[in-house]
């Protein structure tokens, strides 16, 4: 008996809790069965109606928290950042093998850019916006692992895929793993 804005914030929850494949299978069932092609959401199923939710004036009655509810989830499989540790790509779906993120915000004031490819990130660019301690976590591609901070390699130890280290304001981070620096972009990746 659920209705469209449900499953964005049960996908919400599993992102959070662990249960990528299951945030992705509820997000792809909301988006196939509780979305238009226009975008609009409906609170049923597509092709069921639902009485209740029209209103008196007998439009159907949206919702715009579920659509935020779908990006909030996204956002918790891509990345996730409390308890002072930005974990990078480390619940994603199985099926997510490629993924990049620009500029995503997270705890501490830092901006993280990075791409995932085969299941490996190839390269975390961060901006520190106010300084502060830096804990990231990420699965590395095999090979040493090599970060600049402005410009400048500095040697920091990675254990397990963590990262920790000081930063000042305006830090630019640049994080990559093997003997080559990979292109340091962002681009759109093709769907699947």
């Amino acid at each position: 008996e659920w209705v469209g804005w449900t499953f964005p914030w049960v996908a919400l929850l599993g992102a959070y809790s662990g249960r990528p494949a299951m945030a992705r299978n509820v997000l792809l069932d909301y988006a196939d069965r509780y979305v238009t092609e226009s975008t609009v959401h409906y609170q049923a199923r597509k092709g069921v109606v639902m009485i209740l939710y029209f209103t008196p004036s007998g439009n159907f009655g949206n919702t715009i928290e579920a659509g935020f509810g779908f990006i909030a989830a996204i956002q918790e499989l891509a990345v996730q950042s409390n308890g002072g540790t930005i974990r990078l790509f480390e619940k994603t779906p199985p099926y997510w093998a490629n993924l990049c993120v620009y500029q995503m915000r997270t705890e501490g004031a830092f901006l993280v850019s990075a791409q995932r490819a085969m299941y490996h990130t190839r390269f975390v660019h961060i901006l520190s916006e106010r300084g502060g301690q830096l804990r990231l976590r990420t699965s590395f591609e095999e090979g040493p692992v090599h970060v600049v901070i402005n410009g400048e390699e500095k040697r920091v130890p990675v254990q397990n895929g963590l990262v920790v280290l000081n930063t000042a304001e305006g830090d630019e981070i640049v994080i990559y793993a093997g003997n080559d620096r990979p292109e340091i972009t962002v681009h759109p990746l093709p769907g699947n």
